[in-house]
């Protein structure tokens, strides 16, 4: 849990909607995402964990066409 300062910067991922002239957030019908990083290091974060987790699929499969050729 964290408080969000006046003056702090965010990035602010969602679906948003118009009621009474004003925009809203919606947070119930969509994933809403508040974060204190940047976009720049959300994505290369994101970007850092496909990599590693399609690597490990590569190697699972590797080892699993191994195990099962060798039989």
């Amino acid at each position: 849990e964290r408080f969000i300062e006046p003056g702090d910067q965010v990035y602010v991922l969602g679906k948003t909607y118009t009621s009474g002239g004003q925009r809203m957030l919606d947070g119930e019908s969509a994933p809403l995402m508040i974060s204190d990083r940047s976009e720049l290091s959300l994505l290369s974060r994101f970007a850092g964990q496909v990599f590693i987790n399609s690597l490990g699929g590569v190697v699972i499969g590797a080892l699993l066409a191994f195990y099962f050729a060798s039989r």
